[in-house]
């Protein structure tokens, strides 16, 4: 690990690993759909199964769990950056604003369009809950929750 982390800069380091990984993303989606733009049915379709299989953590647990084993594996910055707020959390249901998009500035260097990426995070959120007693939905453009059905 010492080779590989910046100890003196941890923060820093970390920020890079971020910053490389969202520009990744967005570099590789906008490109793939340059070449072929319905190949969109394809990535809602990949990240469903990604979602997918992220359920066996979620199957038997509430909305206040399945909100936090989702929203412990997105990538939403640096847990400083404060991007979601959580209005009201509770077993039956969890209501969070999007306060910030962290997002947006990699999509935008790249030529992309960031309503890209919240549409397959829709669909990864969506493979998550498939098939369980807990249901996602968006209320608006920053506000989602997910209740029990």
């Amino acid at each position: 690990m010492d080779q590989v982390i910046d100890a003196n800069n941890i923060h820093g380091w970390l920020q890079e690993q971020v910053a490389r990984s969202e520009f990744k993303l967005a570099y590789g989606i906008t490109e793939l759909l340059s070449v072929e733009p319905k190949f969109i049915d394809n990535l809602t379709d990949v990240f469903m199964k990604a979602g997918k299989s992220l359920k066996g953590s979620i199957s038997a647990i509430n909305a206040s769990l399945a909100y936090k084993t989702i929203s412990d594996s997105l990538l939403d910055g640096m847990p400083c950056d404060h991007s979601n707020q959580v209005l009201e959390t509770g077993e039956e249901s969890v209501t969070w604003k999007r306060v910030s998009c962290v997002h947006s500035q990699y999509w935008e260097k790249v030529g992309g369009k960031v309503e890209i990426y919240y549409q397959l995070r829709d669909e990864f959120i969506q493979g998550c809950l498939y098939d369980t007693n807990l249901l996602y939905e968006k209320i608006d453009e920053a506000t989602s929750r997910i209740r029990r059905k």
